[in-house]
């Protein structure tokens, strides 16, 4: 996989291990994150798109509650698309608690 992207070192971490150390988090989605080592690259730069992240997912999440908390959303919404909506919140919930780690 590393050839592929032209990247250095892949390594899956178990669940519950720690960040290595001199890297800087980057969230894909609910289930995957990514820790790039930061040597050598602007931080300022990539502190501006994790904020720019962090207003999406904000967003996304307020987007999110404000639709399941319409008047009427439990009666006039198919069971199948309220589901499929509180899967999508509590996906951008995880993703916002990440990017705040």
């Amino acid at each position: 996989m590393s050839r592929m992207a032209l990247i250095g070192e892949v390594k899956v971490l178990a669940e519950g291990e720690h960040a290595p150390k001199g890297t800087l988090r980057s969230v894909v989605n609910a289930d995957c994150l990514i820790f790039v080592e930061v040597s050598g690259v602007d931080l300022s730069a990539e502190i501006a798109k994790l904020k720019k992240k962090v207003v999406t997912a904000e967003r996304m999440v307020k987007a999110y509650e404000d639709k399941i908390g319409a008047p009427g959303y439990e009666e006039r919404v198919p069971a199948s698309v309220r589901e499929m909506n509180s899967q999508k919140l509590e996906a951008a919930q995880i993703e916002l608690k990440e990017l705040h780690k």
